[in-house]
């Protein structure tokens, strides 16, 4: 009888396992779910049998999580761990499972722990499963599994910083409890289907780094609770439509290294919820949104490189949240509005536009701002001394390639905080302040391409932080000093200076480019 016990059980366990899995997967020695069923029925410490005792979706859990572990590596390419030793739900073995009351798996995590391989479809047989990460694992490939969609009660999917392809299969939503997906840095492709509007509990949809194309379906999103949509750096295209306003939740909406094209929907002014917008590397033309004054909330909004004009709206200066705000790359004109109401702004980046007009007091009435990028605009007149009341914040003030004229002020100097300071490609005349040295922070230092004159000033030997020093396109004479040139045996790496020619301007042993007197290019 005993002869006869050993078949029948194998034959019973083929049997469920033939439910999840097809008879050619089970037949190839060379598949997972071969190798999963010869441990199921001769090496599996439990050894389980079917019975009054022993369910069919014990059996299949235990099952599926063994084609789970030789279809990623396991036995290969996985951290050491202890995975088909005793009890799935006993908590010390099978390392990344968390279990209910019932013994049933409840969820998956798995973050930089050697997986690779794929997914295999019966993941689908984990019919408990509320969560699934399974992240950080560049050797991670294959496609999305159909059998996604069977995890009725699955609420976080995190299949992120993998090398997945493919595309989201349709049967995906039918997992409808899902309230965040995040698949973001796989090579993923494709489209998303308005199958999405099934997924009313949605909440967050993170698609960063991936192949993904076609439009987005707004008028479906709209159907969902989403508070974070972000798709950055895919090739999404088409408009975005009036009807995201119906998307009453949204916190984050970064769309930014797409397609898209069109206006910026006046729309975006009225979702309240807005946190974060980021819509750079666009298409977009038009002009930014007066309607944006609404979004007293937003922290952070950037449009830059896209193709937008007019002037700046006065109502950006009501969004009194705001602690960056770049809007570089556009074809922008007209003045700076008065940002003085910005009161937590700390980044502002307006380069590469058409900007006019003078430095005005209101920039320099935030006291929090760390970053000035002002670089390539139109903006003339001097640089003013009210620049001291950002003395304890400023950072960063760039202001390369405008019309600014008279001499660099003292008031500079008292910036102690800057790192970079370029004032290069302008109108700017006199000598450099003596003291600059003042500045110990300082990293860059770029004043090429004006009309400045006399010797450098000793104190910049005070510069042990200088990385970067340009001087080069003005009249400086004289000689660089040993003492400034031991600089170069610090942290000065990048030093242009006009020492180049027959008869230079200046003279200098330690630069790392001698422009001649006709410039360098």
């Amino acid at each position: 009888e005993a002869a006869t016990v050993a078949p029948r059980r194998d034959q019973e366990l083929v049997n469920i396992m033939s439910t999840i899995s097809s008879s050619q997967s089970l037949s190839d020695p060379t598949s997972p779910q071969y190798m999963a069923k010869q441990w199921l029925i001769e090496e599996d410490p439990l050894q389980l049998t079917p019975s009054d005792f022993v369910s069919e979706g014990r059996i299949l859990q235990r099952y599926a999580l063994a084609v789970f572990y030789f279809a990623t590596g396991g036995p290969e390419s996985w951290d050491p761990n202890s995975w088909l030793q005793g009890q799935e739900c006993a908590g010390q073995y099978w390392i990344g499972l968390s279990c209910n009351d019932n013994d049933e798996v409840r969820a998956m995590a798995f973050d930089d722990f050697g997986l690779s391989g794929f997914i295999p479809p019966e993941i689908g047989a984990l019919t408990m499963l509320e969560n699934l990460i399974l992240k950080n694992h560049e050797k991670l490939t294959g496609q999305i599994p159909v059998t996604i969609g069977q995890l009725s009660i699955l609420g976080q999917l995190g299949l992120y910083n993998n090398a997945l392809t493919g595309g989201i299969p349709h049967e995906m939503y039918g997992a409808t409890r899902l309230n965040y997906i995040n698949f973001q840095n796989n090579q993923l492709d494709g489209g998303l289907s308005i199958g999405i509007e099934k997924m009313t509990n949605l909440e967050k949809l993170i698609l960063f780094n991936n192949y993904f194309s076609g439009g987005l379906p707004f008028q479906q999103f709209a159907n969902t609770k989403m508070t974070f949509l972000g798709v950055s750096n895919n090739g999404f295209s088409s408009t975005i439509p009036s009807i995201i306003s119906r998307m009453s939740r949204l916190e984050y909406f970064y769309i930014d290294g797409n397609e898209f094209s069109g206006l910026v929907p006046e729309n975006l002014g009225k979702i309240p919820s807005l946190k974060s917008l980021n819509l750079n590397d666009n298409k977009f033309t038009g002009t930014i949104p007066s309607t944006f004054g609404n979004l007293r909330s937003v922290d952070f909004l950037s449009l830059q490189n896209n193709q937008l004009q007019g002037s700046i709206p006065e109502e950006i200066g009501l969004m009194t949240s705001l602690k960056t705000l770049s809007l570089a790359g556009n074809l922008l004109s007209g003045t700076i509005p008065n940002f003085s109401n910005l009161s937590q702004l700390a980044y502002l980046y307006l380069y590469k536009n058409q900007l006019r007009g003078q430095l005005t007091n209101s920039l320099f009435d935030l006291s929090k701002l760390e970053v000035l990028f002002l670089s390539s605009n139109l903006i003339s007149g001097p640089i003013p001394d009210y620049i001291t009341r950002v003395a304890g914040t400023l950072e960063g003030l760039y202001l390369s390639d405008n019309k600014l004229v008279g001499n660099i002020p003292s008031a500079l100097c008292s910036l102690t905080e800057l790192r970079a300071l370029f004032l290069d490609t302008n109108d700017l005349t006199g000598e450099l302040p003596a003291c600059l040295d003042s500045l110990t922070h300082l990293r860059q230092l770029y004043v090429f391409n004006n009309e400045l004159t006399g010797i450098l000033p000793e104190g910049l030997q005070d510069l042990t932080s200088l990385r970067g020093l340009g001087i080069e396109g003005n009249t400086f004479v004289g000689e660089v000093s040993p003492s400034i040139c031991k600089l170069r045996d610090d942290s000065l790496s990048d030093f242009w200076a006009d020492c180049g020619g027959e008869i230079p301007d200046i003279n200098c042993t330690c630069c790392t480019m001698c422009c001649p007197p006709w410039g360098c290019t």
